[in-house]
């Protein structure tokens, strides 16, 4: 059944708009950006704008017909902010179409999905067909604040990582292969969020060394006490490098962070 499902989505999506019946064209909608959305229940109340706490249920089918996530089958929503850069573009357009309770389908080109690089489990290049129950809406943006460094010292470390010391913490400082517990929140050089641990409400854990993190945090974390409250500001070229990573970092961002060290574990 569950893969019947799937196969009638897929079919659906993949028909001609001017194939679909009549009655239902006027049901589903293309907007300027290119996202074709259907609503299938209104829900209730206001829509999200930026900055909301949306929690909602998905399932995703690649245009080759591959389920790549099924939050129904494993009973757990997701919870993510508007307009932060947490979810791809085409889904935090077509989320506010609804309001809580409410129910659609979204077509969305790769382009405003996961891009010519896709992801772990999304081919590059692929378009994407989104089925999305919006469970609820936080009745407020949730917000975070940004550190304020003005009168206060601006240090560099040897690669050219800028740092603001905002509250220094009295634990110890980490070194290589020691664990670190952080919340932060990044900017882009416009003040504009693209990704923030606050706002997930989940700390984010890392290893010092790790490759597989930015070259300005393994540069810049060894200066920061345990419980430490900083700014950083890091170059494009220690941060995500020429290409960015489209589409919440253009190519060459400089980036900013606000951190917070929570713990270091040896």
């Amino acid at each position: 059944m569950k893969h019947l499902a799937a196969a009638l989505l897929l079919l659906w999506f993949n028909l001609p708009v001017h194939s679909r019946p009549s009655r239902t064209d006027t049901l589903f909608r293309t907007t300027s950006t290119g996202l074709s959305y259907r609503v299938i229940r209104t829900g209730e109340g206001p829509h999200a704008g930026d900055g909301y706490r949306v929690i909602f249920h998905m399932t995703g089918i690649t245009s080759s017909g591959d389920t790549f996530i099924n939050t129904r089958s494993r009973g757990k929503p997701l919870s993510l902010i508007t307009g932060t850069g947490q979810l791809i573009p085409g889904l935090d357009e077509g989320i506010r179409h609804v309001g809580q309770g409410g129910e659609l389908l979204l077509r969305v080109p790769a382009r405003l999905g996961y891009g010519e690089r896709g992801s772990s489990r999304v081919p590059p290049g692929s378009d994407l067909l989104l089925h999305v129950w919006l469970l609820s809406i936080s009745p407020r943006p949730v917000t975070v604040i940004p550190y304020s460094g003005t009168g206060l010292d601006t240090l560099t470390t040897r690669h050219g990582v800028r740092y603001i010391i905002i509250r220094k913490g009295q634990g110890p400082t980490p070194h290589t292969n020691d664990q670190i517990t952080v919340h932060y929140t990044g900017y882009l050089s416009s003040g504009k969020v693209f990704d923030s641990s606050v706002l997930k409400d989940q700390p984010f854990t890392f290893r010092l060394g790790n490759p597989g993190i930015i070259p300005g945090w393994n540069e810049v974390f060894p200066y920061l006490p345990e419980g430490t409250h900083a700014r950083i500001i890091i170059p494009w070229k220690l941060g995500y490098g020429k290409k960015g990573q489209p589409p919440r970092i253009p190519p060459k961002s400089d980036l900013i962070f606000d951190v917070r060290i929570l713990k270091i574990t040896r």
